[in-house]
């Protein structure tokens, strides 16, 4: 079992991006808390947290549309695949009708 689990190791690295994004998230909660507590004013804290989450919802739409720009391309290379087993098949297809006649 404990072969398995040493196979199943799982490394990943956090981008620029995401330790921004986590940084971002972090101040806005900093925020909300220190809001609390009652020492900025409402108007300072309602703009700083609004900017944070501006912030942190540009990060979140930026990887959402890489992500969905690798998916679109594995389709395409899926697309052409497919066209490509058609064409053989098609090909085979018209051999065995030509050798029939």
């Amino acid at each position: 079992m404990d072969y398995f689990l040493n196979k199943m190791e799982y490394k990943h690295k956090f981008s620029v991006e995401e330790i921004a994004g986590f940084i971002v998230i972090a101040l806005i909660i900093a925020t909300a808390i220190w809001m609390l507590s009652g020492s900025p004013t409402e108007t300072g804290a309602i703009i700083g947290i609004f900017a944070f989450v501006a912030t942190s919802d540009i990060f979140i739409w930026k990887k959402i549309f890489s992500v969905e720009n690798k998916i679109s391309l594995g389709f395409m290379k899926v697309k052409h695949d497919m066209g490509l087993m058609e064409n053989r098949i098609m090909n085979k297809l018209n051999n065995i009708e030509g050798k029939i006649k």
